[in-house]
């Protein structure tokens, strides 16, 4: 039997500086989405709510949420952005998954 082997994490090339710089960016980054993550979760929230009380069903407000990313990108064009969809594939599944949660919240 061929037993393989686990890569293991080299951090001997990267610098003190480099590193400090990477922890003070990382950081950065998770303080400032994660408060617009939970707005965003909050909207998909409102819209599905207003989906459902409609009487949509769950695929319908699916494909009802992934068109309102799309739309969102098409109108939405922030200056110096020339490939406003750069994020819009991992932004839509989080939307979708978001959606189905928001869907089923209070189902038993």
């Amino acid at each position: 039997m061929e037993t393989h082997q686990v890569a293991k994490p080299d951090f001997s090339a990267i610098t003190k500086e480099s590193a400090s710089e990477f922890d003070l960016a990382l950081h950065r980054a998770v303080r400032n989405s994660v408060t617009s993550m939970n707005d965003l979760r909050m909207c998909v929230g409102k819209c599905v709510e207003h989906l459902k009380a409609d009487q949509m069903g769950p695929v319908q407000v699916i494909l009802t949420m992934k068109a309102l990313v799309r739309e969102s990108v098409k109108r939405y064009r922030p200056f110096g952005d020339e490939e406003p969809r750069s994020n819009s594939d991992i932004m839509t599944d989080y939307v979708v998954k978001w959606a189905i949660i928001e869907f089923y919240r209070n189902v038993a």
